[in-house]
């Protein structure tokens, strides 16, 4: 064979019919896989602010806060209720201290 004929069936094992169709179908499968990840991600990012929004309305609704909540629904006892009241515990400001005649700003 020679090095012509061999660039000419190079070149035209890219143009099969075959070929060209499983190159399209698996573009078609990767394509559509992640378009999905990214409507998911997105979505998902979407979630965290309504959440946020939505605990913000629903706390003057409700009487109890979401660590009661999750308290009640899981019948929570002892050290896990503990965790969860810690964890939805809203978080103390920082407090500002003068160390050793330097400004130093610690914050808790």
């Amino acid at each position: 064979m020679t090095p012509a004929q061999r660039t000419h069936r190079t070149l035209t094992f890219w143009l099969r019919p075959a070929f060209a169709l499983r190159v399209v179908n698996r573009f078609q499968k990767i394509i559509g896989f992640d378009r999905s990840m990214a409507l998911a991600s997105s979505a998902l990012t979407a979630l965290v602010p309504l959440a946020i929004l939505g605990s913000a309305v629903l706390s003057d609704l409700v009487h109890y806060d979401a660590a009661e909540w999750i308290i009640k629904r899981y019948s929570l006892t002892g050290a896990g209720a503990e965790a969860v009241n810690s964890l939805f515990s809203p978080a103390e400001p920082p407090s500002v201290r003068i160390h050793h005649r330097r400004f130093v700003y610690c914050a808790r």
